[in-house]
C-alpha cells in the first residue's frame, strides 16, 4: 500500500498562480454523490436514492497571508463568479483538475501573536478531472518531455491541462502534448496557444483514441526561463 505526506503534495495552482507559495497547512478535497430522500408515511427508517449526479468542492487551510502582486490575497480576496482553473497533485505524479470552480469563500485568519493567514473553499461547476502528470518543471529552451506509459491505447479521448506560473525573458511558448503507440512516433494530440504572460492557464479537450504513451513537448522563443504543468486526463 502506497502512503504519502505532506511533502509529497507537489501542486496546487489556480489559474496559474501557484497557492503553495502560502505555504498552506491543509488542503481537503471532496466528491458526493448528490441523493434524494426516499421514504415516506408508514416506513420505518430512512432512505435515500442517488439522482445520478455529483459534487465536487475543494478548501484550502491556514495559508499566510499574502498581498503582493501575484499572490493568493490578490488572487481571492474579492472570490469569484467567473470559471477558474484548479490543479492539485498530493503524490506528484497524478493530478486532479477541474475548470468552471467558483471562489465561494476567502476567509483571513488573525490571531494575537501570529502570523495572519488565511482559509479558502472552492465550489467546482461539473465533474472534476483525474488525470497523469506530464510535465511539472522549470524550462529555458525547446524541449520534448520524458514519456508517460499508460500500458495501453484509450478510445475516449481526455482533457488536457496547462499552468504557467512563471514566465521571465521568454517572449512566447507553444505547449503540445502528443501520443505514440511505440514510444517512438509522435503526434501532435493537443497544440495548447501560445502564451507570452504568467500566471496562465489552459483546457483542452480531445475525442476519440489515445495512444499508449504521452509526453509534452515545449517551443520556446527568446531567452529566458518558465515554470510549467501539464497534465492529461483519459475519458
Amino acid at each position: 500500500m502506497s502512503r504519502y505526506g505532506s511533502s509529497s503534495f507537489s501542486t496546487f495552482t489556480v489559474d496559474g498562480t501557484s497557492i503553495l507559495a502560502a505555504k498552506l497547512q491543509g488542503v481537503t478535497h471532496k466528491v458526493e454523490s448528490i441523493t434524494e430522500p426516499d421514504y415516506g408515511l408508514g416506513d420505518s427508517a430512512e432512505a435515500h436514492t442517488p439522482v445520478n449526479m455529483m459534487k465536487a468542492s475543494l478548501a484550502q487551510n491556514g495559508g499566510f497571508f499574502d498581498d503582493a502582486a501575484g499572490q493568493m490575497h490578490a488572487l481571492l480576496k474579492a472570490g469569484s463568479t467567473a470559471e477558474r482553473q484548479i490543479v492539485f497533485s498530493v503524490d506528484g505524479v497524478t493530478f486532479t483538475g477541474a475548470f468552471g470552480t467558483l471562489v465561494t469563500s476567502y476567509e483571513p485568519i488573525v490571531s494575537n501573536g501570529k502570523l495572519t493567514k488565511a482559509n479558502a473553499a472552492y465550489q467546482i461547476t461539473g465533474a472534476a478531472d483525474s488525470g497523469v502528470i506530464l510535465q511539472n518543471a522549470a524550462q529555458t529552451i525547446d524541449w520534448n518531455g520524458a514519456s508517460v506509459d499508460n500500458a495501453a491505447s484509450s478510445a475516449n479521448g481526455g482533457v488536457g491541462y496547462l499552468q504557467i506560473t512563471a514566465l521571465a525573458g521568454i517572449t512566447g511558448v507553444v505547449i503540445y502534448i502528443e501520443d505514440s503507440p511505440d514510444d517512438s512516433v509522435w503526434t501532435t494530440l493537443i497544440a495548447f496557444t501560445n502564451v507570452t504572460a504568467a500566471p496562465a492557464a489552459q483546457r483542452i479537450e480531445v475525442a476519440g483514441t489515445v495512444d499508449q504513451y504521452l509526453r509534452v513537448r515545449g517551443d520556446v522563443a527568446g531567452t529566458g526561463s518558465l515554470t510549467v504543468f501539464a497534465g492529461f486526463s483519459r475519458l
